[in-house]
């Protein structure tokens, strides 16, 4: 850059030259990408192993977002309202989003001028030396403009803003991936706390009718019509039912202090508002019948994997550029002394190659770890909700099982209490038959539980609620998304 007073002008010839230096190199502004080995798409199966009980339903049925006011508790709604504004997991996603942003705003800055305003004093002394005896000293000042922009001709500023653009829809679907990990883990809690309830109720009561059958035993010795043998298995069998009520008191205080720390809720708050057992309402209403390749548009971690795949292929752009030269004009204006200066730069590291293609290397073993990733997204989420299928198919089966055994428990129960009625069963009996009811219903109600963490577990696989307005289409990379 050179100044010039005012009345000094460009030559036309000097323009004309400059000008075709400009369309030059803006001719070689789009580089051919060289291409990496073949990498094989993201193969996905056409549908899924297992199947989703119910009617089916089409795949564009919307859903709601919020999945688990599905379930029909206004207690687990207002538990995971709370945590979603209130848990600390999705701070830390908002504050990370909130700095994508940032970023992002400063990135599309890039590509427009950038103009400075400028105010520099300088005073230096001088010591004296053999040409001058008396120490001198000089001083100046510098009040004005400076303006320079990029013309990125190779896209260098343009990639890296949108970049950084991927990123901040990375960090967008990493909160939303955030709300359904926090939201999943509470209801998976919440039931398993609420089985745990009702399991402990019916372990209370096997307890109390086992230590019921003491006196009857220790008569029954009296009498000669038992041993001590008789004596000593029932009190075996109340000391195993003592040890696992202890174990199952554990694990509801174990989940209640985990259900604290999900729903961002005091455990003394918590214990009070789920002092009262509920009764678990029926089972919620199929999802719409997915096929592998709708993960894509639903799945939060799968986009997050795609966008960061996408700002990784831009950064990598954005180092090729640097293999090229760039072109930056500069301007200044000075009030202080009056002037001006206008001038392109032209900069290329042309000897320094080593460090310029090393990046550009790093860049491209990026993009490269961003496709592995987001290939071994999509085949764990496949693998998710083939494994969440089977989990629902299984505990479905079982409970049913157990509801069958409940109900001939309950049979065998009443069955002995009409036999006593007519002197041809003791209360022993009766306390063995309601013990047997008690823990096949114990079994049950825990099965229950765990058939809502089924379905808790497929919403989460199959990546929450969603509708089709919200429902984003994503397409799978391919080899040609690499480099």
């Amino acid at each position: 850059m050179r100044s010039r007073p005012p009345q000094d002008r460009p030559s036309p010839r000097a323009l004309l030259c400059g000008l075709a230096c400009v369309a030059l190199l803006g001719g070689c502004a789009t580089p051919s990408s060289p291409t990496s080995s073949q990498r094989s798409a993201v193969s996905l199966p056409s549908t899924f192993d297992g199947r989703l009980p119910g009617p089916a339903r089409p795949a564009s049925a919307p859903l709601t977002p919020a999945w688990w006011t599905s379930f029909n508790d206004p207690t687990l709604d207002h538990l995971i309202s709370h945590a979603l504004e209130a848990n600390e997991t999705l701070k830390i996603a908002d504050a990370r989003l909130r700095q994508a942003q940032a970023e992002e705003t400063a990135a599309r800055a890039g590509p427009k001028p950038s103009v400075n305003a400028v105010a520099q004093y300088q005073r230096q002394h001088l010591p004296p030396n053999d040409r001058n005896k008396d120490p001198l000293v000089s001083q100046y000042a510098i009040t004005g403009f400076e303006a320079s922009w990029d013309a990125d001709l190779f896209g260098r500023v343009r990639n890296l803003a949108a970049a950084a653009h991927a990123d901040v829809q990375a960090a967008s679907a990493a909160r939303d991936n955030a709300s359904l990990a926090v939201a999943s883990e509470l209801a998976s809690a919440y039931f398993q706390f609420r089985g745990d309830q009702s399991a402990l109720a019916q372990a209370r009561r096997a307890r109390e009718l086992q230590s019921s059958k003491l006196p009857w035993i220790q008569r029954r010795i009296s009498a000669g019509e038992a041993n001590r043998t008789d004596l000593a298995e029932a009190t075996l069998r109340l000391d195993s039912q003592d040890a696992d009520l202890a174990d199952l008191e554990q694990r509801s205080a174990h989940t209640l202090h985990r259900l604290s720390v999900l729903a961002a809720e005091p455990t003394e708050t918590l214990r009070t508002a789920l002092a009262q057992p509920a009764r678990l309402d029926a089972e919620p209403e199929s999802p719409a019948h997915a096929s592998p390749a709708a993960l894509l548009r639903h799945r939060a971690d799968i986009r997050q994997a795609e966008r960061e795949l996408v700002a990784a292929h831009a950064i990598d752009q954005a180092s090729r550029a640097d293999l090229f030269p760039r072109l930056t004009f500069n301007g200044q204006l000075s009030f202080f002394a009056f002037g001006w200066g206008l001038g392109p730069t032209l900069q290329w590291d042309l000897f320094d190659r080593s460090r310029v293609k090393a990046r550009e290397a790093r860049a491209g073993a990026q993009v490269d770890e961003a496709f592995a990733r987001y290939q071994r997204t999509v085949s764990e989420a496949v693998a998710q909700v083939e494994d969440a299928l089977s989990d629902l198919k299984t505990a479905r089966a079982r409970r049913d099982s157990l509801k069958s055994a409940a109900a001939e428990a309950a049979k065998l129960a009443a069955y002995t209490r009409r036999r006593a009625q007519a002197g041809l069963a003791n209360r022993i009996d009766i306390a063995d038959a309601e013990i047997s009811e008690a823990r096949t219903r114990l079994a049950l109600d825990s099965q229950e539980a765990l058939v809502r963490q089924a379905w808790v577990g497929l919403f989460r696989a199959l990546g929450g609620g969603w509708s089709d307005d919200s429902a984003r289409t994503v397409n799978a990379p391919t080899a040609s998304s690499g480099r």
